[in-house]
């Protein structure tokens, strides 16, 4: 029986690293917005202008916790929200390479 080639691409690509570590994802995922000149985090109103979005749809998602935010720096401190585009950009790969090695 013969593996189809689009199936021996994606055992190659496994094999060669077959558990990406969180920290490689990260890296990708920086790299990534360093060469399309990304902020590393933005607040939510930066992220609606970025994305196009409504900010009250963006204050919704940050709410519900569908956006990876930022931990305050001082617990007490009033600050806004941020969004932590590295994590934003790293979760997709990570789960990318999860889906990748429940298919071989």
């Amino acid at each position: 029986m013969t593996v189809p080639k689009s199936k021996e691409r994606i055992v190659s690509l496994t094999q060669r690293n077959p558990h990406p570590s969180i920290t490689s994802a990260m890296e990708l995922s920086l790299s990534y917005l360093t060469a399309n000149n990304i902020k590393p985090s933005m607040t939510l109103s930066e992220y609606a202008k970025f994305t196009g979005m409504e900010l009250r749809q963006v204050q919704s998602d940050a709410e519900r916790n569908y956006l990876p935010l930022l931990k305050r720096t001082i617990s007490n401190r009033r600050e806004l929200k941020r969004i932590n585009m590295v994590a934003f950009y790293a979760i997709p790969v990570i789960e990318g390479f999860d889906a990748i090695e429940k298919r071989i």
